[in-house]
């Protein structure tokens, strides 16, 4: 039977791999940073109890990556994450070096699902091939990198104006929604991929299973009032704007929808820290949105968000209509002071 390795960094791609270790039903371990995205205790419980064939380890990659590196703190973290030295003082890069919990260990394929993490580097030397899989939006854009890091990205063999999420040579291919769409230096890796596909496949129990990791028991069942689901991000997090601004921006959101008579439910980004927005029912903050479709026969009358891919939930409704509020080319520091006219122009609805 082969043997998959899955490196995630975000409940969406913890969804992902599960799905697909249930509907290949192939020996499946994954591994998921806590650095990038805490997942609580009991979530991690209920997610071992519930996909008991899956192999889960739930890692600090900051811890990791202190283990790894020799190099002193002066040298800057760009270079200290991709070489170091052994025991020997013989030069170790990433995929050479073996943390404790892969001792023994060989994957027939590794899926990533961004290039970026250390962690990626270091899983490259466990398996006989590699495979990027969507993140999102990030997949179809090139994106800036300092002088600094194009220097190393030189000597690694890499472009050094812009990054692009897999253009790496260790990565076979590149699996995402829309191969056309890539930036053209890797579309010749692309193999398109429907995350509708592996969502399809759950049964009732890996449905109820899912119920019971995100707690959606009480949201199971919903009455058919009009309603819209705002999707919110944590564009404050990213250096977008503040965390001021992104709040106010939602709070006219949900105005707007209030005077057009929604009940308005609330998705917070699980990387967003909490925040309460008056006359809104907030949805759990953990489970992935794509999820909704597959869990329950209820479809909002609306939803709306900034700009995410979640929106369109990888081609199934969650709502009979949604919207993107910010066009991508505005999805951006440089347009963030246009974002509440944009907003205030558009028509909700």
């Amino acid at each position: 039977m082969n043997k998959t390795v899955h490196f995630c960094i975000t409940y969406r791609q913890v969804l992902m791999a599960v799905c697909d270790a249930l509907l290949t039903k192939r020996n499946t371990t994954i591994v998921v940073d806590l650095d990038y995205q805490y997942i609580p205790v009991d979530v991690q419980y209920r997610l071992k109890k519930e996909f008991g064939d899956v192999v889960f380890f739930f890692v600090r990659e900051n811890a990791l990556f202190v283990d790894y590196t020799r190099l002193p703190n002066i040298i800057p973290n760009v270079i200290r994450r991709n070489i170091s030295f052994n025991e020997n003082f013989s030069i170790c890069f990433p995929h050479c070096w073996t943390p404790s919990f892969l001792d023994g260990k060989f994957f027939d394929v590794g899926y990533i699902y961004h290039s970026g993490p250390f962690f990626s580097k270091v899983l490259r030397g466990f398996c006989h091939s590699i495979a990027l899989r969507e993140d999102g939006l990030s997949n179809y854009v090139v994106h800036p990198v300092s002088p600094l890091k194009g220097i190393v990205r030189f000597c690694f063999g890499l472009p050094m104006k812009g990054q692009v999420w897999g253009e790496e040579s260790w990565i076979q291919s590149i699996e995402v929604e829309y191969p056309d769409k890539l930036p053209e230096r890797i579309k010749k890796k692309a193999v398109e991929l429907k995350f509708s596909t592996l969502l399809s496949g759950l049964n009732n129990k890996a449905r109820s299973s899912f119920v019971k990791v995100f707690e959606l028991e009480s949201f199971y069942r919903m009455s058919s009032e009009k309603s819209c689901l705002v999707l919110t991000q944590p564009v404050d997090q990213v250096g977008i704007c503040s965390a001021e601004f992104k709040i106010n921006l939602y709070r006219i959101i949900v105005e707007k929808l209030t005077e057009k008579g929604y009940r308005v439910f609330i998705k917070q980004h699980p990387k967003e820290l909490d925040y309460i927005l008056d006359n809104t029912t907030k949805l759990p903050t953990l489970f992935p949105v794509e999820l909704w479709f597959y869990l329950t026969s209820h479809r909002f009358d609306y939803c709306v968000a900034l700009c995410s891919s979640g929106i369109h939930a990888n081609g199934e409704p969650i709502a009979r209509k949604s919207e993107q509020l910010i066009p991508l080319k505005f999805f951006n520091a440089n347009y963030v002071s246009d974002w509440e006219s944009i907003i205030d122009e558009h028509e909700f609805g």
